[in-house]
Order: structure tokens, then C-alpha cells, then sequence
């Protein structure tokens, strides 16, 4: 059921809250989408503010994603910017591996 013009309540905090809870795997993407479109119906007629900006930002991935120009794991890292504070956020690429080195000879006199 979309309501209309709900973003005048929505604020720019709820949306990252809600996106947040998709990128932590608290949400499916169906789930996140239906809040989503219900909360931001009408919002592009409204003023421009910050709330109507990061909207069509995850608006404009989603629709990449749908589109098949994206995959879910790239949607999904697209999107994590836009959720600042969320530990997703805040890791960045990391190379896991370990470098093995062999000692060097101890040498030891008596």
C-alpha cells in the first residue's frame, strides 16, 4: 500500500537506518524495497533536500541492480556510503593474507 507523500515524516536518519538493516543481512532486499518505496512514494515532486538526494541515490542503484547492470553484492557496496555508521561502512578492502617468512638463523655460542 503506498501512502504518498510520506517522506514529509521520513527522515534522512530513517532511511540510513533501514538501509543499514539490509547491509547487516537484518532485511532482505524485498523488505527493504517495499519500506522503501512505500516511505519515499512522491517524494521527486517535493523540494530538494537531503532526504529527496540520498532517496534517488538508492533509488538509481536499485534500478541499476534490477536492471541487471549490478549484482546484489554490488548493490550492495554501492550502497554502503550511504549508510554512514553502520559497521559495513567502516571496513575497508583488506588482503587477508599473511606473509610467511622463514627466521633468520639464530646463532647461538655457549
Amino acid at each position: 500500500m503506498r501512502r504518498g507523500f510520506a517522506m514529509n515524516q521520513t527522515t534522512v536518519h530513517d532511511i540510513q537506518f533501514q538501509l543499514s538493516q539490509y547491509l547487516s543481512n537484518a532485511f532482505t532486499l524485498e523488505e527493504f524495497r517495499n519500506w522503501f518505496d512505500d516511505q519515499t512514494w512522491g517524494l521527486a515532486a517535493e523540494p530538494d533536500s537531503a532526504g529527496r538526494r540520498i532517496a534517488g541515490e538508492i533509488e538509481l542503484r536499485i534500478a541499476e541492480f534490477t536492471s541487471g547492470h549490478l549484482t546484489e553484492a554490488q548493490l550492495r557496496n554501492v550502497l554502503i556510503p550511504l549508510a554512514p555508521g553502520t559497521v559495513a561502512s567502516h571496513i575497508e578492502i583488506m588482503d587477508f593474507q599473511i606473509p610467511v617468512t622463514e627466521p633468520e638463523p639464530v646463532l647461538t655460542t655457549f
